[in-house]
């Protein structure tokens, strides 16, 4: 998995993932025991055999500059399948937020 961390202002953003476990807590039977870490999926990367440890030396070494800011204005419930052929996702719910700073 390859992934950024998320800084910044992340109040809003803790207290709706909150939100979310309190609201989801019945479903499944999976309840995440990580602390919460706030990032952006960028992609899978398959690597197998000798070259899987190169790939993480690459990342680690790899400076990235910030991304910018953006504004939350929709959050969407995905259901991801891993498959042979690659990952599907399917949009299950899509939440407008409301411009209450949340």
């Amino acid at each position: 998995m390859l992934w950024t961390g998320i800084g910044g202002e992340l109040e809003s953003l803790r207290k709706l993932q909150e939100r979310i476990e309190q609201e989801t807590g019945n479903f499944g039977d999976h309840k995440e025991e990580r602390l919460f870490q706030p990032h952006l999926t960028i992609g899978r990367i398959k690597a197998f055999g000798i070259d899987t440890p190169r790939v993480g030396e690459v990342v680690e070494r790899t400076h990235f500059s910030k991304l910018g800011g953006w504004t939350v204005r929709q959050i969407d419930l995905m259901q991801s399948e891993l498959a042979p052929q690659g990952a599907r996702h399917t949009t299950l719910a899509a939440i407008t937020l409301a411009h209450s700073g949340m």
